[in-house]
């Protein structure tokens, strides 16, 4: 029986031993057999629609940038976030990353994307807490989680999954160093900043190589919880989140006792940065329509698109100001008075350059850009077209008009049309020179009656005049609705010598890496002799000297333009240029509703382009239009339109088209009733039965 007793307990003793151990490791053998497998199988399931790290370049969202034609930035354009650029890391002071890295993944110089340490120290604390307290996560899963939108953004065990999958293959394919890049380059810093450069400028309005110990410590403690431990809301928290920072990055080797004793004490600014306000925002809002029509949504929001455009924002606060401070505007405030609006449009004639856009009094109560959405009646500011086809069809500007009373018949409505002058009077005989620069609607009624109404059509339209004109002879008291951008367009080939150009607010396009994206062509066409656009032009001086627009006079420089008045006071216009700039303000309610007894163009828009004008030109020396080939200049008497002699009281300097010029010497008893001869240009658009008021 002992013997028996002896035998069992040395096989349990000696032999059981091997033989459990044989058992665990086939067992174990078995296991790791079957992770492995399962494992695959689950690496396999998971990678499957992964994006490929190698074949993807990331790009974080990134703000558009608007600049004026001096770069001087005027908007960031962003949808919800705010990221101005990429940094590289050698851009970035050597601080940042080693805050990061001791705060957010102490093992990152030494894991391969995953760190098993942090999943088990994790574990431990998040069950000795009964609570998540700590996550796995890091730098580098953060980046996949952020870079790569496929894996989603919901909790479960198969986003984590895939972030490790994403973690790895990134370690494999990118460097420590590009991997850190990247992270900070796309990571929230909360208030709306994503990445190192929008924040070094929010919170302390500097760039990421200028920043200090202190301060990284403070962005670093930030990206556990923004909201938590931003500066800016949370002070308190955020200085012991630096602290915090600051002793993991000495215990870990990163800094050394003496900066460690340095940035604790050092003392932090934080710039509250308050949300960047666009500058010239309705040119701003002008041009991202026109980037929109041109790029994706992405590319304008999140792109990083560089756009360069016309604007002068010198002359675009000056214009702005110009409005703000208008006379007629003084005792109707905007809050009181929210219809009443102006607009204010410069245009560069050589090259349609747009120099200053206002399309309203305040972006912020009104959107509507009425520079370029309003059409509004012109009023006499059209009369301009209606003297150029006279000039272009061989009248010469000296020639007599009689303004006195006429009648016409529609015979569609068998009505009777007896028009009226502003001041509801006639003036008799004038030369059109005084007709223009005083505006008389009859004489511009009875010259366009003359000479066509399509003929004037077709000029406008060729000049740039794109809406609709109704064919009837109200088209001389400016009926036909017509935006201030096509106005303004049209007024620059009479300034620029008869030649169209295309309005032109960007000018070039570069992408976030500095490629030539867009680039501006200049488009011109001649589209009127340059000597008739000058003869005009020196009528269109005559308004401004001693007519209608005389508030927009500027000493020295030689001023054209047009004044303009929609019956009962609707609008208020004035189109005037100098050699090198075509303005258009117009003031009126958006409702139509009056603005008072004789507020006429010349009394509440000239003074406004008279102040905005002067403020642009001042410094500057005078210039005179440039003369062309084919003009001839000589003294006219005001009265009779002949050559003046020393007996005219009443003179002026006066350009004709070559052979067009007078050649008698002055004679106040001359004829003045030449419009009662057989009209000598029916092209069969004098029809009586067209329409007209």
């Amino acid at each position: 029986m002992l013997s028996i007793l002896t035998r069992i307990l040395h096989f349990i003793l000696l032999k059981l031993p091997i033989f459990f151990l044989r058992l665990l490791l086939f067992f174990g053998v078995i296991g790791v057999i079957i992770g492995a497998g399962a494992g695959l199988i689950i690496y396999r399931y998971y990678s499957e629609g992964l994006p490929k790290v190698q074949e993807v370049i990331y790009k974080p969202e990134l703000s558009s940038k608007i600049y004026d034609s001096n770069g001087k930035l005027l908007a960031l354009l962003h949808a919800e976030v705010k990221r101005d650029t990429i940094v590289p890391l050698e851009e970035i002071t050597e601080f940042m990353p080693y805050a990061v890295v001791a705060i957010e993944d102490s093992n990152f110089f030494h894991h391969h994307g995953i760190s098993p340490r942090g999943v088990i120290r994790a574990a431990l604390k998040n069950y000795a807490a009964g609570r998540k307290v700590e996550g796995a996560s890091t730098i580098t899963m953060q980046l996949a989680r952020n870079a790569f939108k496929e894996i989603g953004f919901e909790r479960k065990w198969k986003r984590k999954i895939k972030e490790a999958i994403l973690s790895v293959k990134l370690e494999r394919y990118y460097t420590k160093e590009e991997i850190i890049e990247m992270y900070l380059n796309q990571v929230y810093f909360g208030h709306g900043m994503y990445g190192i450069g929008a924040a070094s400028e929010h919170y302390f309005n500097t760039i990421p190589a200028q920043l200090s110990l202190a301060q990284c410590a403070i962005l670093a403690g930030v990206l556990k919880g923004p909201a938590r431990y931003s500066p800016i809301s949370n002070p308190e928290r955020s200085r012991n989140r630096q602290l915090l920072v600051l002793k993991r990055m000495n215990t870990g080797g990163f800094i050394t006792d003496e900066e460690y004793d340095n940035a604790k004490n050092e003392k932090i600014i934080v710039t509250k940065k308050t949300k960047l306000e666009n500058k010239a925002p309705y040119f701003v809002e002008y041009v991202k329509q026109i980037l929109l029509d041109r790029f994706s949504y992405d590319e304008v929001f999140y792109g990083g698109l560089q756009v360069h455009t016309s604007l002068d924002l010198e002359m675009q606060v000056k214009a702005e100001k110009a409005i703000r401070e208008a006379k007629y505007f003084k005792n109707k405030p905007l809050d009181m008075f929210p219809k009443l609006q102006a607009s204010l449009l410069s245009i560069s004639p050589s090259n349609g350059y747009i120099k200053a856009m206002v399309g309203g009094r305040d972006f912020k109560t009104s959107k509507f850009n009425r520079t370029v959405q309003a059409k509004r009646q012109p009023g006499s500011a059209f009369k301009p077209f209606i003297y150029g086809t006279a000039i272009n069809y061989g009248i010469p500007p000296n020639r007599i008009i009689n303004d006195s009373e006429v009648e016409f018949i529609n015979k569609w409505s068998n009505k009777l049309y007896k028009p009226q002058n502003y001041d509801k009077k006639f003036h008799g005989p004038a030369t059109l020179i005084d007709a223009l620069a005083h505006s008389y609607n009859v004489s511009a009624i009875k010259l366009l009656n003359y000479i066509g109404i399509t003929r004037v059509v077709k000029l406008a339209y060729n000049l740039g005049i794109k809406s609709d004109m109704g064919l009837n002879l109200s088209l001389a008291l400016g009926t036909s609705v017509l935006t201030p951008l096509e106005l303004t367009r049209a007024y620059c080939s009479f300034c620029s010598q008869g030649v169209r150009i295309k309005p032109v607010s960007i000018t070039k396009i570069y992408d976030s890496n500095n490629n030539l994206l867009f680039e501006n062509s200049f488009e011109y066409k001649e589209v009127l002799d340059p000597a008739v656009a000058y003869v005009l032009t020196d009528m269109m001086k005559k308004v401004v000297q001693y007519g209608s627009g005389w508030r927009a006079r500027i000493k020295g420089w030689d001023v054209a333009g047009k004044t303009g008045t929609t019956n009962e006071y609707l609008d208020a216009w004035f189109i005037g240029f100098v050699p090198d700039l075509v303005t258009c303000v117009w003031v009126g309610y958006d409702n139509n509703t009056p603005l008072g007894k004789k507020q006429s163009g010349g009394r509440v828009a000239a003074p406004i382009w008279g102040a905005y004008m002067k403020s642009v030109v001042k410094g500057k020396k005078g210039k005179k239009f440039p003369l062309p080939a084919n003009v001839v200049i000589t003294s006219v008497c005001q009265t009779s339109g002949l050559n003046a002699t020393n007996y005219c009281k009443k003179k002026f300097i006066q350009a004709f088209i070559k052979g067009t010029e007078p050649t008698l010497k002055c004679n106040i008893h001359s004829s003045s009733d030449f419009f009662e001869s057989e009209d000598p240009f029916d092209d069969g658009s004098n029809d009586p039965d067209f329409q007209f008021e």
